[in-house]
């Protein structure tokens, strides 16, 4: 099922024209589009990171990628979504 419009924001990007290449086949291999190519594996660095900086006292809850936040849920940046 697409996203709503309302629950994203809109971002610009300068990429390598072989990396827009290969989101593009991907995307064909894979039945979706660049655009949700780039979320999921954006939303999956934010969380890996944030996690890596958890152990280094920073708080992933603080911007909604912690259980029990008050901004999103930390499933909300799975790799499902």
């Amino acid at each position: 099922m697409p996203r709503a419009k309302r629950d994203l924001v809109r971002a610009n990007f300068y990429l390598q024209p072989n990396v827009v290449k290969g989101l593009r086949i991907l995307a064909a291999l894979k039945a979706t589009t660049v655009s949700d190519l780039v979320r999921q594996a954006l939303r999956q660095y934010v969380l890996d990171e944030m996690t890596k900086e958890k152990k280094h006292d920073a708080d992933p809850a603080g911007i909604g990628l912690g259980a029990g936040s008050a901004g999103t849920a930390a499933s909300d940046f799975s790799a499902d979504n």
